[in-house]
């Protein structure tokens, strides 16, 4: 299973209409969270890179998702949680 994250454009004035959805952009990771038809478990980067290792709490919570889930956002940590 393959998916290309959503990219970023820059504009100089923001879209209206009822198509279109907004998300603040917070200084973390985007990722894509993927669950397989086998219910596995992954989180990539939008170059690729396996993040698993650096957030396996996301892998467990993906674990409840159904087979076949993708959610693509950014990761972050609200400073209280920050290591």
């Amino acid at each position: 299973m393959h998916f290309s994250p959503a990219r970023l454009k820059l504009d100089r004035e923001i879209p209206v209409g009822r198509s279109w959805l907004y998300e603040p952009k917070f200084d973390g990771y985007r990722g894509m969270l993927m669950t397989n038809r086998a219910g596995q478990a992954v989180v990539y980067s939008r170059n690729a890179k396996d993040l698993g290792r650096c957030f396996p709490e996301l892998l467990q919570v993906a674990q409840a998702l159904p087979a076949g889930t993708v959610i693509d956002g950014e990761i972050v940590a609200p400073s209280s949680f920050a290591r």
